[in-house]
Formats: C-alpha cells, sequence, structure tokens
C-alpha cells in the first residue's frame, strides 16, 4: 500500500533508504491464547515484545483479525493463530497454528492483505482473492459457502491498488473508485442501500480519485485526495459528520480535508492530517487519545502527544500512530499487554512503545481483530537496527462482540 493511506484491515508500506544488512525480524505482544504471538507456544499472553518464529527477515506486511494474523514474506503469505473457518488458508480448520505457516497458492507476488473477523483478503498483481467465513459474503466469490483455498473475487482481477476490511465485509479500491461486499445492514456498502451483495458493488460517489479504504464493525471510510468519507452505521458518530443518523451513502468527516493516512475498527476511526492524530466515534476506552475516558464524539478530536505522525492504526479499543523518527505510540485498552508498555492499564492519553534494544519502529500496518469472549488483543511487529529502513506493525484479535446477530461466529455485541 502507499505510504500515505492505511486500510481498517490491510497494512501500510513506506519505502526509505534500505540497510545494507537487513535484521527484520517480527516482534509480537498481547494476547496469546490461540498462539496469535507466532511463538510457538500458546496460552501465555506479553505485555512486551518478543520474538515470532519464522519471520525474520523480508516481512513486508502484517495484519491481524480475531485471534489469527498473516503476514506477508518475500511476496509469500504465512498465517498463524485461531483457524476455526479456515482463515489460515490450507486444507484444515479447527485447529491453532502456533507458528507461522505459508499459505498455498499465494508463495509469491503478493503485496497486500486485509482481515475481518474471520476472513482475509489478498491483493496481488492487481487481482484480489480471499478465504475464511463467508457467512454473509464477505468473500465476493458470489457465494456464502467459506473456503480455507483462496478464491478470486469476482470483478476484481486487475487495477485493484488497495484493500479493507470490516467485521463481515470487506473493501477494495480499483483505478481509484471504491468497492464493497459482504453484510449491509447499515449501508456499510455505500451503495445507497441495506442490501447485502455477494460481489463487490460500487460505492456512490466514490467513483475516481481513492487511495485508502478502511472498516470497522458496521461502518466504512475511504480516503479522497485528501477528504475522509464515510458511511454505515453511526449510533455513537463513527460517520464524523456531528451527527448520530446513519448513512447507506459516503458522508464527508467535518474536518478532515488534508488527510495522510486512516484507519477505522470497531466504533471509531483515526486520520493523521498536518502529521497530527484525530480520533472520534467510541471512545469508552480510551481510543479518543484526549486523556478522558470520553463516551463518545461525532467529530474529529485531535488526540493529545503524538506529532509529525506518519501512520495510524486501530484495533476495536486500542490505537496506534506511528511517527517519522520511528517512535510508535499507543492509548486505549490494554487488557492483555496489546500497548507494548509493559502493563496492563488502560492509557487515556498516548505512551510510548518501546522498541527491542538498538531497533526502532518504521511502518505501522493496521488490523481487525475479535475475541469472542473479552475485549484482549495480540500485536505484531518487524524491527530493524538504527537507522531503520523498512518495518512492520499490525493488530489482531481485538474485542469483538456484536451488538446485533452474530457474525464471524460470534456472539451477540454489547458494550
Amino acid at each position: 500500500m502507499r505510504w500515505m493511506a492505511v486500510s481498517g484491515a490491510a497494512a501500510l508500506v513506506i519505502a526509505a533508504m534500505a540497510a545494507a544488512v537487513r535484521a527484520d525480524t517480527a516482534y509480537a505482544w498481547g494476547q496469546n491464547t490461540h498462539g496469535e504471538l507466532g511463538i510457538g507456544t500458546g496460552s501465555t499472553n506479553s505485555p512486551v515484545p518478543v520474538p515470532t518464529s519464522v519471520l525474520n527477515s523480508g516481512v513486508t506486511v502484517l495484519a491481524g483479525g480475531n485471534n489469527f494474523n498473516v503476514a506477508i514474506q518475500n511476496g509469500a503469505v504465512y498465517t498463524w493463530g485461531y483457524n476455526n473457518f479456515g482463515q489460515l488458508g490450507g486444507s484444515t480448520t479447527g485447529t491453532y497454528g502456533l507458528s507461522p505457516g505459508a499459505v498455498p497458492g499465494l508463495t509469491a507476488g503478493v503485496t497486500e492483505i486485509a482481515c475481518g473477523a474471520n476472513h482475509t483478503v489478498a491483493l496481488r498483481g492487481g487481482t484480489v482473492v480471499a478465504w475464511g467465513y463467508d457467512n454473509f459474503g464477505q468473500l465476493g466469490n458470489g457465494s456464502t459457502v467459506g473456503t480455507s483455498t483462496p478464491s478470486a473475487v469476482i470483478g476484481l482481477t486487475s487495477g485493484v491498488t488497495a484493500i479493507g476490511s470490516g467485521t463481515a465485509h470487506s473493501l477494495a479500491v480499483k483505478n481509484g473508485a471504491a468497492y464493497a461486499w459482504g453484510i449491509n445492514d447499515f449501508g456499510e456498502l455505500g451503495n445507497g442501500t441495506t442490501t447485502e451483495s455477494h460481489t463487490p458493488v460500487a460505492v456512490s460517489g466514490l467513483t475516481s480519485g481513492v487511495t485508502a479504504v478502511a472498516g470497522g464493525f458496521e461502518h466504512s471510510l475511504a480516503l479522497k485526495n485528501g477528504t475522509v468519507y464515510a458511511w454505515g452505521n453511526n449510533f455513537v458518530g463513527q460517520l464524523g459528520n456531528n451527527s448520530t443518523k446513519s448513512s447507506n451513502v459516503p458522508v464527508a468527516v467535518i474536518g478532515i480535508t488534508s488527510a495522510t493516512a486512516i484507519a477505522a475498527n470497531g466504533d471509531h476511526n483515526l486520520a493523521v492530517q498536518n502529521g497530527l492524530v484525530y480520533a472520534w466515534g467510541y471512545g469508552g476506552h480510551g481510543q479518543l487519545g484526549d486523556g478522558a475516558q470520553t463516551v463518545s464524539s461525532t467529530v474529529p478530536k485531535l488526540v493529545s502527544g503524538p506529532t509529525n505522525i506518519v501512520a495510524v492504526a486501530a484495533s476495536q479499543y486500542s490505537c496506534f500512530a506511528l511517527s517519522n523518527d520511528g517512535t510508535l505510540w499507543a492509548w486505549g485498552d490494554n487488557s492483555s499487554g496489546q500497548l507494548g508498555d509493559a502493563s496492563t492499564f488502560t492509557r487515556l492519553s498516548p505512551v510510548i512503545v518501546p522498541a527491542p534494544d538498538g531497533y526502532r519502529w518504521s511502518l505501522l500496518g493496521d488490523c481487525w481483530g475479535g475475541s469472542q469472549t473479552a475485549t484482549v488483543t495480540s500485536i505484531a511487529a518487524v524491527a530493524v537496527p538504527e537507522p531503520a529502513s523498512i518495518g512492520i506493525l499490525a493488530m489482531g484479535a481485538g474485542g469483538l462482540l456484536m451488538r446485533r446477530r452474530a457474525r464471524g461466529g460470534t456472539p451477540a455485541r454489547g458494550r
């Protein structure tokens, strides 16, 4: 993905001067109930970064879903963690992957990945493929039958430059136009209806100039010429238009007209404008980063602290921002140590995530995620020696408690 944008479950890549010898070892921290840390064992959480096995060179993208994670290493896709719906790819379901394993058929040329609750979307050569759970058509192959084998998304076989994912819907940018497919109860597909679609449909009004897309639980974002657009559910102001009325077509987010990065998850969003981070929507766990446990905001609010930010990411109740000097900031829920600051305390204002000694964070990805029982999160990141050249950070397994009907195999959601 381009350096200027982060999607709801896609990763962001920033190219820079490469070190002569690159030791881009992946680290992980937070929840490990299902092997989400990728360290070869499960159960024990870690509130500080620990080395992830296998991913020790050539990693370019990381993304996370509901208790599982996905990486691109030398153009090949690797997955680990929970596999109840075949979201790890391959021939088996219902087993854990405690260490990263290669996805058959995706061994070269993959440039982006995005994760929903229990499905994964990948971009290779302008073509989109998807696998995992498919109860609402989020795989985009015309059916609602899940598969552990990557399958082509209908109509997206060329010209795609960016992808994203929400809970049970997926997003893509093709030739500058935004497309969406999957569940549509609140208009999260943005095509003027609330009818789900098992194949991609065009998002109304966003037919050119779109560079990034992102998805939350029941809403979506797009970045077009610096302006952020939002559509779908708006019960806590996640559309950012000073309203709580949902919209099945895109509306402009107030005050965000020169954004360079976006992220969405749960019922809140982040955007970078002039190097500063803005947040809006639900903030009951500190996601708004304003030093208070503000319940919600219907317009973007400045996050106190981080400056010179180049990328942002969000899990359900936690947020992350990366500065141009490699400083990584985190705030919000920290119940499983997902903020990486050696604690499990909720942070209402951003704190710094220490990198391993002699290393720095140099690129921030994005996540989706969802735990069936609690708000817990695992984080994965690539650290490189000072001065850093290329790095990745992604989040997975952020709490998913669905408010309405179950999605992705999870129970009814509540706060």
